[in-house]
């Protein structure tokens, strides 16, 4: 809690909260926006079962099983959905605060 007493919450976890309270919207209502992130060009894919490498100044290293959209975007600059996979998070919850 900070000094006024409000939660301080990561901005992950204050997505997650309003996935929570808005994820699921009444009939004829909007719901809140999905988490859409850039989450590099690829160089980074590692393949099923290889070492995940986390850099040296990492304080921590969890894992966020995700689903990704890859896409390759067209020399016009037009993004071209390939299709959709199982993904793999790897990130620092301790920076991340």
């Amino acid at each position: 809690l900070s000094t006024d007493g409000e939660e301080q919450l990561t901005d992950s976890m204050k997505m997650f909260r309003m996935g929570l309270e808005g994820g699921k919207p009444a009939k004829g209502q909007v719901g809140v926006q999905p988490e859409w992130f850039y989450k590099g060009n690829g160089t980074m894919a590692v393949a099923p079962g290889a070492a995940l490498m986390s850099p040296a100044f990492a304080k921590d290293a969890g894992e966020e099983p995700e689903v990704a959209g890859i896409y390759v975007i067209g020399d016009d600059g037009a993004p071209f959905r390939v299709g959709f996979t199982l993904s793999n998070e790897f990130s620092d919850h301790v920076t991340e605060r």
